[in-house]
C-alpha cells in the first residue's frame, strides 16, 4: 500500500470519528446565543457583558454569567446556559 493512500484514509477516519466534536456549539457562539436571548427576553437589561472568569463548560452545556444595568441603574447579573447539541438557552437570575 502507498503512502499517501494509508495517509488519506486515516484523514478520513480521523475527520469522522471527530465529527460530533466539530458539531458542538462553541463557546464564542455560545456568549452570542445568550446576548441575543437576553436582549429578546429581558429588554430592560442594558449593556449585558459577561464575566469571563465566571464561564464554565461542561460536555454538554456551557454556562456564562451576564452583568448588567436596569432602568433604574441597579445592577443586574444572569445565568444563562447553552446547550451545545441543540443550542438551547435558558436564562436565570443569579445572586
Amino acid at each position: 500500500m502507498k503512502f499517501s493512500s494509508l495517509l488519506v484514509r486515516l484523514t478520513a477516519a480521523a475527520l469522522l470519528l471527530s465529527s460530533p466534536a466539530i458539531a458542538k456549539t462553541s463557546v464564542t457562539t455560545g456568549e452570542k446565543l445568550c446576548k441575543a436571548a437576553i436582549t429578546a427576553q429581558k429588554p430592560e437589561v442594558q449593556s449585558p457583558r459577561v464575566d469571563k472568569d465566571m464561564t464554565r463548560a461542561a460536555n454538554d452545556t456551557f454556562t456564562f454569567t451576564f452583568r448588567g444595568r436596569d432602568a433604574a441603574k441597579a445592577q443586574v447579573k444572569l445565568a444563562c446556559t447553552v446547550d451545545r447539541a441543540t443550542e438551547a438557552v435558558t436564562l436565570a437570575t443569579a445572586e
